[in-house]
């Protein structure tokens, strides 16, 4: 066996700045989603660390999760929050990765809170103003996850009118219990989920 001795690189970074939704009432609970793609060996990674120079925030992740997709893995963290429940800051944030010879790599990468989320006049933003678009708009896309009983995922992807006729979405998927419609933009940088919904 050989072992490449190449520098740590990170080929991709895939962030989004997701705005939950708990139930109809509540504020929504805003976290990052970051993963990266090593350009090097990925058996390589080893700790993962995300910073914001314009602030003394830091996050460090001991041990990545993982996530396989065709024939890539990447390598991040699904639920970054900010301390105190506060809100991400707009700007330019930095990845970075140390190998298992403690050599460190980093990329940088753009976070872009949606303006039409924003706490205004004091009141904060509702489910209900997503839905009925007041809030939001930047996310056009449409999408859907499908849970059965225990919690677990069915299916992932486009909204289609099956989820609006509960006898032909029980009829396709047996054991489904509850789903949840989230929107995100163009670029996939930020999403909105919405509560779940029980079938």
């Amino acid at each position: 066996m050989s072992c490449s001795d190449s520098s740590p690189l990170i080929g991709t970074v895939n962030a989004t700045l997701v705005y939950n939704f708990e139930n109809e009432s509540s504020p929504y609970e805003q976290y990052l989603s970051v993963f990266i793609k090593a350009a090097s060996d990925d058996r390589r990674v080893d700790k993962l660390k995300v910073s914001f120079p314009q602030s003394d925030y830091e996050w460090l992740i001991d041990t990545p999760e993982q996530v396989r997709s065709a024939k890539s893995i990447y390598f991040g963290a699904t639920k970054l929050f900010c301390p105190d429940k506060e809100h991400f800051e707009g700007g330019t944030y930095t990845v970075s990765f140390l190998d298992l010879a403690s050599r460190e790599t980093e990329q940088n990468f753009e976070v872009k809170p949606l303006e039409s989320m924003e706490d205004k006049n004091g009141k904060f933003v509702r489910a209900r103003d997503v839905v009925s678009g007041k809030a939001g708009s930047e996310c056009s896309l449409k999408r859907v996850i499908l849970f059965d009983t225990d919690g677990n995922e069915l299916y992932c992807g486009l909204y289609t009118f099956m989820f609006e006729n509960k006898a032909e979405l029980l009829e396709n998927f047996p054991t489904a219990g509850s789903y949840q419609i989230y929107f995100i933009n163009r670029d996939y940088s930020c999403a909105i989920f919405l509560p779940k919904q029980k079938i």
